[in-house]
């Protein structure tokens, strides 16, 4: 396998993380995003950030907004986004609420967004 880039990027939210992960796009292979809010209708965001990366997504919304409306403000949400040029060896093995597993070449890579609850 040829030489691997990788960053990991809590957004805490699309909007607000968007400019930096567009110029991470220009530096890395892999970007493991955690916290992009969005909803499984939204991952075209993601998808179409850059034509150079594939993405493998995951909300951790889907559930609520499933269920009722959304209130308070939108959470959680990890992506694996991949250079073109490793797609061929791309291997998703698992995608859950809170992580992201793939398999890049003979890489395993887990992604995770372990959420911060307080009583305070």
């Amino acid at each position: 396998m040829a030489h691997l880039s990788l960053v990991s990027y809590n957004l805490y939210g699309f909007n607000q993380g968007l400019a930096m992960l567009r110029e991470l796009t220009n530096h890395f292979d892999v970007i493991c995003v955690q916290e992009h809010w969005l909803s499984t209708p939204q991952f075209d965001r993601l998808d179409s950030l850059s034509s150079d990366f594939v993405t493998s997504n995951k909300s951790a919304m889907d559930h609520i907004c499933a269920a009722d409306v959304l209130h308070g403000r939108p959470f959680g949400g990890t992506s694996i986004m991949v250079h073109r040029r490793f797609a061929s060896c791309v291997k998703h093995l698992t995608r859950e609420t809170n992580f992201i597993i793939v398999k890049i070449c003979d890489v395993i890579l887990v992604n995770v967004d372990l959420p911060c609850y307080s009583n305070t």
